[in-house]
């Protein structure tokens, strides 16, 4: 597995907490798992590395490395694989273990990164809702601005 991988720092909190370095431990421990099969050790790898080339930060990195290693073990097949059963199945064990919607809800981000973007198929995912709203940074600045004219 090559991860030879460029990062850098895109938001404050990626130089501060030094993500980069705890992107980088991640995926040294990722091929170090003897609980993750190959497949998709390689499939993880080249997730973060299609996530870091379109400019994501790299704590947002660090969430997707965490929850993919996740995914992997509780439904030990090769993410290709995967079929609606298999992504309800994780689903499943996932609102078993975790109470928090927050948490949760990272959880159904990240298969929807990993299957609806990088794998490229919708259907597998598309039943999966979120309460997480995106904005970008100027949206961010826009909202703020309009706080402290209103």
């Amino acid at each position: 597995m090559n991860n030879t991988l460029k990062l850098t720092n895109t938001s404050n909190a990626d130089k501060l907490y030094d993500y980069s370095g705890i992107v980088l431990k991640g995926l040294e421990a990722l091929e170090r798992d003897k609980t993750i099969s190959k497949e998709n050790k390689e499939h993880i790898n080249k997730l973060i590395i299609y996530c870091n080339n379109i400019g994501m930060s790299k704590a947002r990195l660090t969430i997707y490395l965490d929850k993919s290693k996740t995914i992997a073990r509780l439904v030990k097949k090769d993410f290709k694989k995967y079929t609606k059963k298999d992504i309800e199945l994780v689903m499943k064990k996932i609102t078993a273990k975790y109470t928090n919607s927050n948490s949760r809800g990272m959880f159904v981000v990240t298969l929807k990164k990993i299957f609806g973007e990088y794998f490229k198929k919708p259907k597998l995912i598309d039943w999966l809702k979120t309460n997480f709203i995106y904005t970008t940074g100027e949206e961010r600045k826009v909202r703020k601005l309009e706080q402290k004219i209103y």
